[in-house]
C-alpha cells in the first residue's frame, strides 16, 4: 500500500469502480449462494464450496490490489472530480443495495433461526419422546431379563427336579423292566409245564383214543361216534359236548333196545309155562300112552285112528321140545348181549365223565392263566404309559426351556446391537464435532483476513481520497464504516454459536433417523 500512487486517472478510476462492483456483485452472491449451498448440503460439501468461494474471493482481492498498487498507472486529471461525484452516487447505491441485501440477509437469518429453533424444540420434544420411550423399553427389558432371570431359575430347579424324577423313573423302569423279565421267565415257565401238561394229556388223550379205538372196534356201531367224540374234543369242547348228547340219545336208544329185551324177557314166562303146559300135556299123553299100551296089551285091536293120534301127538311133542330149546338159546343169547351193552355202556360213561372233568380243569387253568396274563399286560401297558407321559412332559419342558433360552439370548443379541449402534452414533458425534470445530476454526479464521482486508480496504480508501483534496466529504462514502475488532469477536462468536447449534441439531436429527 505505501507504494501505491498519491493520484489515480480516470482510466484506473473507471477500472476500480467496476471492479469495486464486481467484487461487491459477487460477496453479495456468493454469501446468498453460500446460505442456500449450506441448508441443502452435507458438512463436507458446503465446507469444500466455501472454502472454494473464500479462495476465489481473496484471489480477486489480491489481484485488485495488485493492480492499484501498480506503478505503471497513470496519474489522474483534475477533470475527474464529475466522475468521482459519479462514482461516489453509484458507491451511495451500491451501499444503499448491500444494506437491502444486508437486511435481506437479517430477515432469512432470522427465519431460519425461526425455523431452526421451531426444529430445536421439535427435536428435543422427540427426543425427549424418544429417551423416555427407550428408557420405557429399557426399564421393561431389565425387568423381562429379571423375570426370565426368575423363571430360568425356576426352570433349572425344575429341571434338576425332573432330571431326579427321570432317574427315580428310569431305576422304576429298570426294576420294573427286570420284573417283566422274571415275569416273562415265569410265565414261558408255566408256559413249558402247561406244554408239558398238554402233551402229557395229549398222550394220555392218545393211550384213552386207542382204548377207545379198541373199544370201539368191538362195538362197530359205537366206533364212529366215539371217534368223533375224540376228534371234536381235540378241536373244540362244544363239539365235545354234542358227542356227549349224541351218546346220550345212543344211550338212550340202547335203552330202549334193553328195554325190548326186558319186554321180551317178560314174554318168556309165558313161554315157560305154555312148555310147562305142553309138558304136562306130553307127561298126560304118556300117561295115557301107557294106558293105551296096557290097553293094547289088552285090547290089540285097537283102531288104527288111536295110532295115528298118537303119531300126531308125539311128532308135536318133538317140535316143541325143539322150538323150546331154540327159544331157551336165543334167551341166553339176549341176556350175555344186554349184560355186555351194560356193561359197555357204564365203561363208556366212567370215560366220558373222565374226559369232561379234565376237560373242565383245562378250561380253568387256561381261564385263570389267561386272566394272569392280562393283568400282567395290563400293568405293563399302565407303566408304559406313565413313562410316555413322563416322556412328553420332559419333551415339552426342554422345548420351553430351548425357547426360553433363544428368546433371552435373542434379547442379550438386541441389547448387544442397541449398545453397539449407541457407540458408533457416539463415535460419528465425536468425528462429526471434531470435524464442525475445525471447518468452524477455518471459518473464523477466514472472517478474520477479511476483516483486515476490510480494514486494509479502508486505509487504501483513506490514501487514495486523502490524494484528492477537492472533495473531503467523498472520504466516508466510499465503503461501509469498518466494524472494529470486537464487533467482528462478536459476529465471530455469534456465527460459531449458530453453527454449534445446527450442528447439534443435525446430529439428533440423524440420531432420530437411525
Amino acid at each position: 500500500m505505501k507504494g501505491a500512487p498519491k493520484a489515480l486517472p480516470a482510466d484506473s478510476i473507471g477500472e476500480f469502480k467496476e471492479r469495486v462492483r464486481g467484487t461487491l456483485g459477487k460477496c453479495v452472491q456468493s454469501l446468498f449462494d453460500y446460505y442456500k449451498d449450506y441448508q441443502t448440503l452435507d458438512e463436507e460439501d458446503h465446507g469444500e464450496i466455501y472454502e472454494k468461494l473464500q479462495n476465489t474471493a481473496l484471489n480477486e482481492l489480491n489481484v485488485y490490489l495488485d493492480d492499484l498498487c501498480d506503478p505503471n498507472h497513470e496519474p489522474a486529471n483534475h477533470t475527474t472530480d464529475v466522475q468521482i461525484v459519479k462514482m461516489q452516487r453509484e458507491l451511495q447505491e451500491c451501499n444503499k443495495s448491500l444494506k437491502m441485501a444486508d437486511k435481506k440477509l437479517s430477515d432469512a437469518q432470522k427465519a431460519y433461526d425461526d425455523k431452526v429453533r421451531d426444529l430445536e424444540l421439535e427435536f428435543k420434544a422427540k427426543c425427549e419422546e424418544d429417551i423416555t420411550r427407550r428408557d420405557l423399553q429399557i426399564l421393561e427389558l431389565q425387568k423381562k431379563e429379571k423375570a426370565l432371570e426368575c423363571q430360568n431359575e425356576n426352570l433349572k430347579n425344575e429341571k434338576q427336579l425332573l432330571e431326579d424324577e427321570l432317574e427315580n423313573n428310569t431305576t422304576n423302569v429298570s426294576n420294573m423292566s427286570k420284573k417283566l423279565s422274571q415275569l416273562e421267565l415265569h410265565l414261558k415257565g408255566e408256559k413249558d409245564m402247561l406244554e408239558e401238561k398238554t402233551e402229557s394229556l395229549t398222550k394220555e388223550l392218545n393211550a384213552a383214543r386207542d382204548k377207545l379205538d379198541e373199544v370201539m372196534k368191538e362195538k362197530q356201531n359205537l366206533e364212529s361216534n366215539v371217534g368223533q367224540l375224540l376228534q371234536e374234543q381235540q378241536t373244540d369242547i362244544e363239539k365235545l359236548k354234542n358227542t356227549i348228547e349224541e351218546l346220550g340219545k345212543e344211550k338212550g336208544a340202547l335203552q330202549d333196545q334193553l328195554a325190548a329185551l326186558e319186554k321180551e324177557n317178560s314174554t318168556y314166562p309165558n313161554m315157560k309155562r305154555k312148555l310147562q303146559e305142553s309138558e304136562d300135556r306130553v307127561v298126560e299123553l304118556q300117561d295115557t300112552l301107557e294106558a293105551n299100551e296096557k290097553l293094547k296089551d289088552i285090547n290089540q285091536n285097537q283102531s288104527k285112528e288111536a295110532q295115528m293120534e298118537v303119531a300126531k301127538l308125539r311128532q308135536s311133542e318133538a317140535e316143541k321140545r325143539r322150538e323150546i330149546e331154540k327159544l331157551k338159546i336165543e334167551l341166553s343169547k339176549a341176556q350175555y348181549n344186554c349184560v355186555q351193552l351194560e356193561e359197555q355202556v357204564k365203561r363208556d360213561q366212567q370215560l366220558l365223565d373222565v374226559r369232561s372233568k379234565l376237560i373242565n380243569s383245562l378250561q380253568t387253568n387256561e381261564k385263570d392263566q389267561r386272566i394272569h396274563t392280562e393283568g400282567l399286560y395290563a400293568q405293563v401297558a399302565e407303566k408304559n404309559n406313565i413313562i410316555n407321559e413322563l416322556n412328553n412332559e420332559l419333551r415339552i419342558k426342554s422345548e420351553e426351556f430351548r425357547n426360553l433360552f433363544t428368546t433371552i439370548s435373542a434379547k442379550q443379541m438386541e441389547l448387544s446391537n442397541q449398545e453397539h449402534m449407541i457407540k458408533l452414533l457416539e463415535e460419528s458425534n465425536d468425528r462429526s464435532q471434531m470435524l464442525r470445530v475445525k471447518q468452524e476454526e477455518k471459518i473464523g479464521r477466514m472472517e478474520e483476513e477479511i476483516a483486515h482486508l476490510k480494514q486494509t480496504m479502508a486505509a487504501y480508501q483513506t490514501n487514495v481520497l486523502s490524494s484528492n483534496n477537492t472533495n473531503n466529504t467523498c472520504k466516508s462514502q466510499l465503503f461501509a464504516p469498518v466494524t472494529p475488532r470486537d464487533n467482528c469477536n462478536e459476529n465471530y462468536l455469534y456465527y460459531t454459536s449458530q453453527r454449534k447449534r445446527k450442528r447439534h441439531v443435525d446430529i439428533s436429527v440423524k440420531k432420530y433417523e437411525i
